[in-house]
């Protein structure tokens, strides 16, 4: 274990003494068999190997916490790492004001994107996301939520990296990117529609396109099931428009148990690639409110002519604290 997570974990178990400040993780770990998961080794080999692998699946630790500044304002903020690369990497840093005119914040955040694919995602392992362009995070940013308004809310985020390299999202000296998105969420059902613009500087070779991203998520839930569905267009001046879909949904038989599956389409809008399907299908058993475990299987269809499909097992087991 590195050092770097031991003092991290001292650090953040000192913090969580602080008045209004929890200290909260998840432990997830996971075997996963793939079919394709080795590269060939030489030129004579026609095909990739199939691998095993015991290790991480998104694992995570950090501190959360709310000030009550009085007259309805409190500040929030969050600090989250994940860890299962043997060392401490951020995954989330932000802070904010709360009110009456809504959330405020600036970080290492999830942008409102991220809302509309709630639904259509009840995997634990496998995430039929394959060819989904649609930006759900990003660090450097601002982020605005409104105040629900009968089920009705808006919300926008900005980036700006001050840097223009070309790289990701550092596109423009100023705003390098936005997000905006309108939702509506009661009695169990939820319908967003949301947009997202690259800002490159004008006539910057690297970046000249200004990519644009149009979404629409629908679903529902209750006790017993979710069902959601997610569907993506990228709208560029360029030559290719790509489409990400996914339907997705579980069903609760039993207070402990589970089944869920997702199925996505990716077309990329080109001869040059195949239109991709993917799919899992998986089990899920809770022990508890903090401890689950699960199988799953994940299926992706080829990505090029001549291509091989891709076939994965997973078992896992996650516990909350």
């Amino acid at each position: 274990m590195k050092k770097s997570i031991v003092a991290l974990a001292v650090l953040a178990a000192g913090l969580a003494q602080a008045d209004g400040t929890t200290l909260y993780g998840s432990v997830r770990m996971a075997y996963t068999y793939d079919s394709k998961g080795s590269i060939k080794a030489n030129i004579n080999e026609n095909k990739n190997k199939s691998t095993s692998k015991f290790g991480d699946n998104g694992s995570r630790f950090g501190i959360k916490g709310s000030d009550d500044l009085g007259n309805g304002l409190s500040a929030f903020y969050k600090y989250e790492n994940r860890i299962g690369k043997g060392h401490a990497e951020t995954n989330k840093l932000y802070a904010g004001l709360e009110g009456g005119f809504g959330k405020v914040s600036i970080g290492k955040q999830n942008w409102p994107r991220d809302e509309l694919s709630n639904y259509s995602d009840p995997t634990n392992q496998f995430e039929t996301d394959y060819g989904r362009a649609a930006e759900t995070s990003s660090d450097n940013s601002f982020a605005y939520v409104s105040p629900d308004m009968g089920g009705l809310s808006f919300a926008a985020a900005v980036v700006a990296n001050g840097k223009i390299d070309g790289t990701g999202l550092d596109v423009n000296r100023h705003i390098d990117a936005y997000d905006l998105l309108a939702q509506y969420s009661a009695n169990g059902f939820y319908a967003g529609v949301g947009y997202q613009q690259l800002n490159p500087k004008k006539g910057y070779a690297v970046s000249m396109n200004k990519a644009k991203n149009v979404g629409l998520g629908v679903g529902y839930g209750n006790d017993m099931f979710e069902v959601g569905l997610l569907a993506e267009k990228e709208m560029n001046k360029g030559p290719v428009d790509p489409l990400f879909a996914r339907l997705g949904g579980a069903y609760n038989f039993s207070e402990m148990d589970k089944v869920y599956g997702s199925v996505s389409y990716h077309d990329p809008d080109t001869k040059a690639l195949k239109k991709v399907k993917g799919a899992t299908v998986g089990y899920q058993h809770n022990f508890s409110k903090q401890t689950r475990v699960w199988a799953e299987y994940g299926y992706k269809s080829k990505e090029v002519k001549g291509g091989k499909t891709s076939n994965k097992v997973g078992l896992g087991l996650r516990t909350d604290f």
